[in-house]
């Protein structure tokens, strides 16, 4: 079933509106300020018109148009609709017998009394599945607006006390600004029925607001109109016997013989062959009908849940061929053994999810994890772009030209752009290294040794388990899972690469997609998304290789500088922030002012210049087959400046640090929510999932900003409230002490100073040399 929502500023002046829902094939239509009048009644073709004009007036209202159709009905629910604003309130059944109430009410900007009846509404009458979709004039951080109001802040009250959840996908719902007041809400338990929720930012109508576009999984499947309709084959790894693959690998490599008198090439593409092979045999495929419909399960769902309602089914089947008491028992003992055991499974599951998101490092790992175990799949389509002129580009092959353009573009690598002189000696220098490279040796001649096996398996156990694989469809678990034989010929492939300083065309390769940046307000254009390069697993194993005997060489001779924190072992850079903090507030106290520069480069991956990177890496002593190697490896394809996840002002109030720290968690607020959907689980799991991605988002380099405004400071306890009262199921007007002592969670001031006081143990223990280690003795010293 699909949905449409939109405040059309006048039904009549909105004329695109009927080939949008011809377009996307739209079952029901719900409008927002339809002008309609007891002389101009709302009239949509043959659909079911149900409205609710503003009284006496001849701006406003809102209606719900249905489509005639023969999968589900409609009936309204007038007693929902008692108030002095508009609203239209509808039940609609299925052929499946699943039901929603479907209610669009409009809430004008200034009248907070509407928005207050409202949560009134839906507090007394504590429906499930409600679908709400209306202009609610309503700002929060949660779905994405730059701002909050008071709107706002009830409803967020009264989607706590109703668990309620926002599925907005965090575009801006009103042309030319950055408001997003259009809302999606639907019941926490219907969370899973959600197909997606799409904002149309390239649909053009005649409003300054964009249609919403809501699918949700009753009636018949929707074809995706921005997906192919063809069935595709996959590797079904998941099933795949491991056992079975190691025996297959040892038998089919035994036999694979690598010719001295062959390329390079032709070894890798007789190792691909063979890889090929024995994926047929072990591995088995399954076809993806993606305009099939489809059964979709929760994400606890697992094997013990089908078998118990396989059951269920089947006593429903016995007691229908013949009805007695027997048969009518059995059915009420398989309904308690299904509840028991779907109760096992959401426990089972949110213990797992606990367990995976909290051992996450970083928030990157926590939300990769949270993504895998929920199936949350991001909607990673590229939208049609709007250009310049207006114009808008739909067309998959000229999107992919424009995204290209962008990013592989090449007009950053200009050279004209560099100093001539420099530019012609560095060039000519590495044609040089580069005709003589055979006969070159590095001082330790034990980093341009062959690969050894040790390195070979470190390599793999690094791997990353349930990733995507490059153009050879290659998983890294065959390589994890994989047999000795497989390992040895693998390990002379590789050896012969690092001899000839030659990589197989396969291993340069990569597939690369678009992902969307998050908290965009339109992806409606190329730099809204960014390129990842899905490359070859046993390209990702070398080069792990050679980059760990590059890190060995340039630690162990000192060729990066001491005041480097990132990306090396041993040391953090809330170790850089902490020190520059220090040199601030040193100025501070000698009426000085510090002068920090911060340089963020463009695409700078891409903006190196190869060439001049290798000059630099020979002039640091890597020659021979480690530098020949790398050369022939061609890499794929404001006043509050921010520093490594810290915003600085000018005063070090960290103000707004702190209001940006307050947006980022109050939008992990609404993950709790909607994870509180998925699956029933227990309080205690609730609470360590908001530790894990509320609390590390507020206390991360606390360390730096505790020091903060005390009032600022509190804002961050609001988020706390907030969130343990969502996972505590109690009102979000509750204290705060009683939640903390309830949820068992310390306090944000204990928690900050917890942190400073292990940073600072950290910063004692570590080596001499580190520079903040020296800033923290002269401190010491003048105490």
């Amino acid at each position: 079933m699909r949905l449409l929502f939109i405040n059309a500023q006048s039904f009549k002046t909105a004329v695109e509106l009927k080939d949008i829902v011809r377009n996307y094939d739209i079952d029901i239509l719900c409008i927002n300020e339809t002008f309609e009048s007891k002389q101009n009644p709302l009239k949509f073709e043959n659909w079911q018109i149900f409205s609710s004009p503003r009284p006496d007036k001849s701006r406003g209202g809102s209606a719900i148009c249905i489509k005639p159709n023969l999968e589900f009905v409609a009936e309204r629910r007038q007693q929902y609709e008692k108030y002095d604003f508009e609203m239209v309130c509808l039940e609609i059944k299925d052929q499946q017998n699943k039901k929603i109430n479907l209610w669009v009410p409009y809430i004008t900007p200034e009248n907070t009394e509407h928005m207050k009846k409202l949560c009134l509404e839906i507090n007394t009458q504590k429906l499930e599945n409600l679908v709400i979709l209306g202009d609610l004039n309503a700002k929060s951080f949660e779905w994405n607006n730059k701002t909050e109001n008071k709107h706002g802040e009830l409803l967020e009250q009264c989607m706590t006390k109703t668990s309620l959840i926002c599925v907005n996908d965090g575009q801006a719902t009103r042309r030319n600004c950055d408001s997003i007041i259009d809302l999606a809400l639907i019941s926490q338990n219907i969370y899973n029925i959600v197909e997606e929720c799409t904002t149309l930012t390239h649909e053009k109508v005649t409003s300054d607001h964009i249609c919403i576009m809501l699918d949700l999984n009753m009636g018949s499947k929707k074809g995706n109109s921005m997906t192919s309709n063809k069935d595709e084959e996959n590797w079904n790894i998941r099933k795949c016997n491991w056992e079975e693959w190691k025996e297959t690998t040892e038998e089919y490599f035994k036999d694979m013989l690598l010719k001295d008198d062959d390329s390079l090439e032709v070894w890798y593409e007789c190792f691909e062959s063979c890889m090929t092979a024995c994926m047929e045999q072990v591995i088995p495929k399954y076809k993806y009908h993606q305009n099939r419909p489809k059964v979709k399960h929760p994400v606890w769902w697992n094997e013990d849940v089908k078998l118990a309602k396989k059951e269920l089914n089947k006593t429903q089947r016995h007691f229908k061929e013949r009805s007695i008491p027997q048969n009518f028992n059995k059915i009420i003992d398989a309904e308690k053994n299904l509840e028991v055991i779907k109760d096992k499974a959401q426990n089972e599951w949110s213990t797992t999810l606990c367990d995976v998101i909290g051992s996450g490092k970083t928030p990157k790992e926590r939300w990769g994890a949270f993504k895998k175990l929920t199936k949350k799949t991001s909607d990673n389509k590229v939208l049609p772009f709007i250009k310049y002129d207006g114009n808008v580009i739909f067309d998959e092959k000229e999107k992919s030209k424009e995204l290209e353009k962008v990013f592989f573009g090449g007009k950053h690598l200009d050279p004209r752009k560099f100093d001539n002189k420099f530019y012609e000696e560095t060039t000519k220098e590495y044609i040089n290294i580069t005709l003589d490279s055979d006969n070159q040796e590095m001082d330790d001649d034990k980093y341009n040794q062959s690969i050894t096996m040790d390195e070979l398996e470190g390599s793999i156990f690094r791997l990353k388990k349930e990733t995507a694989p490059g153009p050879d469809g290659f998983f890294p678990e065959l390589f994890i899972n994989a047999g000795k034989e497989f390992l040895d010929k693998l390990l002379e492939i590789m050896n012969r690469s690092w001899e000839e300083g030659i990589l197989p065309q396969n291993w340069k390769m990569a597939n690369v997609k678009f992902l969307k940046k998050a908290h965009k307000l339109s992806y409606n254009n190329p730099s809204a998304y960014r390129p990842i390069s899905l490359t070859s697993v046993v390209s990702k194993l070398m080069e792990r290789i050679v980059l760990y005997r590059i890190e060995e060489y340039v630690e162990t001779n000192n060729i990066i500088d001491n005041e480097q924190e990132g990306f090396r072992q041993y040391r953090s850079t809330v170790n850089a922030l902490l020190s520059l903090i220090q040199s601030i507030y040193g100025g501070f106290n000698k009426k000085m002012i510090t002068l920090a520069l911060f340089i963020d480069f463009e695409k700078a991956y891409d903006s190196i210049w190869r060439e001049g990177l290798l000059v630099k890496l020979y002039q640091y002593g890597i020659k021979g087959k480690i530098w020949k190697w790398l050369g022939n490896g061609t890499l794929k394809h404001n006043n509050n400046p921010k520093i490594l996840g810290v915003t600085l002002d000018q005063k070090l109030t960290f103000n707004t640090h702190i209001d940006n720290v307050l947006k980022t968690a109050k939008r992990s607020l609404g993950i709790i929510r909607e994870i509180k959907g998925i699956a029933n689980i227990p309080t205690k799991r609730l609470i360590e999932i908001y530790q894990s991605l509320v609390c590390s988002t507020i206390t991360y380099a606390s360390c730096v900003w505790q020091i903060g405004n005390s009032t600022n400071l509190h804002k961050l306890d609001e988020v706390q409230r907030h969130g343990l009262a969502l996972c505590l199921n109690m009102p979000s007007t509750s204290s705060l002490e009683v939640l903390q002592i309830i949820g068992g969670v310390l306090p944000l001031e204990l928690r900050r100073e917890e942190i400073a006081i292990r940073e600072l143990a950290k910063i004692t223990s570590s080596f001499t040399t580190v520079p903040i280690k020296k800033k923290a003795r002269k401190l010491e010293n003048r105490i």
